[in-house]
Order: structure tokens, then C-alpha cells, then sequence
């Protein structure tokens, strides 16, 4: 007489519970999204220009110049991000990233320089 058993389909697991590690797996994903989400919450900060009108004025013109794609203002924006910067009107890092805007475009890549450009505007907190 033949027996009448169930038998588990092909390529199942013999057993679908979660094993003994498995909870720790989940938590250290958890831990990695909170760490990732936490490094670019503050990691991806925008430098700041600080309070200095002229420092506002200045990036102000370099959009200008960025969005319309015209070297003439471009350049007069970078001499004048290097004046700000000397005077101590623009901090170092600020200084450090327009100047990289300045090369960007200088490097033809004004599509994504007026996007950045963008974000770093939008990223100021005005303050003083």
C-alpha cells in the first residue's frame, strides 16, 4: 500500500521561519538606512555665504551670468568671489564652491552649474 505523505514542491525551503541571525540582519539595515539618511541630512548641507549683502549680491550676479550663459559676467563674478573672499565678506568654503561653479562653466557644463547653483541659493540661510 502506498503512503499518502505530503511532500514539500521543489525548491521551497524546508522551513519559511526566520532563522536565529535574521533578526539582526533587519536591525542592521535599519541602522545603516538611519546612518545614510543622517549623513545626508547633515553631510549634504550647502556652505553658507553668511550675512554679507555684498556676498549675496555677488552670487546673485553669478546666476545671472551662469543662467544666461555669458562669460563677460562670469568672469567679473569670479574676480569679485576672490575680492569677497579676501576682504573676509565670503567664508572659505563658500568661496571654495563658487569657484568650482566658476570652472564648471568655464569647462562648457552650464546646464548642470545653473542647477547646483540653484540648490546652493535655495540652501542659504540668511542670517544677521
Amino acid at each position: 500500500m502506498r503512503s499518502h505523505r505530503l511532500e514539500r514542491p521543489l525548491g521551497t525551503p524546508q522551513d519559511s521561519r526566520p532563522g536565529p541571525g535574521s533578526g539582526r540582519s533587519i536591525r542592521a539595515i535599519w541602522l545603516f538606512g538611519a546612518l545614510l539618511l543622517l549623513t545626508l541630512v547633515i553631510g549634504c548641507g550647502h556652505s553658507q555665504i553668511g550675512p554679507s549683502d555684498e556676498a549675496l549680491s555677488v552670487v546673485d550676479a553669478l546666476y545671472t551670468a551662469v543662467a544666461s550663459r555669458r562669460t563677460e559676467l562670469l568672469d567679473q563674478s569670479a574676480t569679485r568671489i576672490d575680492e569677497l573672499h579676501k576682504q573676509g565678506e565670503l567664508p572659505a568654503a563658500a568661496h571654495r564652491q563658487l569657484k568650482k561653479y566658476v570652472d564648471q562653466c568655464r569647462r562648457g557644463e552650464w546646464e548642470a552649474t545653473v542647477r547646483q547653483l540653484h540648490e546652493f541659493i535655495r540652501g542659504q540661510r540668511r542670517t544677521g
